[in-house]
C-alpha cells in the first residue's frame, strides 16, 4: 500500500516503478492517491498497461486498505505513521518533508517501528529496502513487535476517560 498523503504528494510514479523492478512478480501495489485528482490522471495514464497497479483516489476506508496491506509506504505523518503501527503493519517512511516529518522518521526508525531509508533516499534505495524487509520474516516480526511495545492502540480512549473523569 502506497500513500500520498490527502493532498497526494510525492514521486509516485518513480517509487512504483522501482518497486516493480525490484519485486518484478509477485506484488499487487495499490497507490492511495489523496484528493490530487490530475497526479491520479497522470499515474493512470503511466501504468494503464500494467494490472499489478491499482490507483484509488481520496477515501475514508484507509484503515481497511491498511488492513489487507503486506506492507505500508508512507511519508512520516505522525497520523498515517501512528495509524499504520496501530495497524501493526510492515512500515516503510519514504522521505521526509523537514521539519515534523524528519523528527517522527527518526522517533519511528529508532524504535525498531518503521524503516526509514533517509531524506535523500532514491526510489531504488527505498525499493531495495522494501524488498529486504519483506525477504527477512525475523525482521518483520521484530518490527511489528516494536509497533506494540511502543504505540498504545487505546490511547485515544485513554485520554478520553482521563478528561471525563476530571470534569
Amino acid at each position: 500500500l502506497m500513500m500520498s498523503g490527502s493532498m497526494g504528494v510525492g514521486g509516485l510514479e518513480e517509487m512504483t516503478r522501482a518497486l516493480t523492478a525490484r519485486f518484478e512478480r509477485n506484488v499487487r501495489i495499490i497507490i492511495l492517491c489523496g484528493r490530487n485528482e490530475s497526479m491520479r490522471e497522470h499515474l493512470s495514464k503511466v501504468f494503464a498497461d500494467d494490472s499489478d497497479v491499482t490507483l484509488q483516489p481520496f477515501t475514508d476506508r484507509v484503515a481497511l486498505f491498511m488492513d489487507a496491506a503486506d506492507m505500508v509506504f508512507t511519508k512520516p505523518g505522525g497520523l498515517t505513521s501512528t495509524e499504520a503501527a496501530v495497524k501493526n503493519v510492515p512500515l516503510i517512511h519514504t522521505p521526509p518533508i523537514p521539519g515534523c516529518e524528519t523528527i517522527n522518521a527518526d522517533f519511528f526508525s529508532s524504535r525498531g517501528m518503521s524503516v526509514c531509508p533517509g531524506a535523500s533516499a532514491s526510489p531504488a534505495a527505498i525499493a531495495e529496502a522494501a524488498f529486504s524487509l519483506g525477504s527477512d520474516k525475523d525482521a518483520q516480526r521484530k518490527m511489528l513487535r516494536a509497533q506494540r511495545d511502543n504505540i498504545n492502540p487505546d490511547a485515544a480512549d485513554e485520554i478520553c476517560r482521563f478528561i471525563l473523569e476530571r470534569l
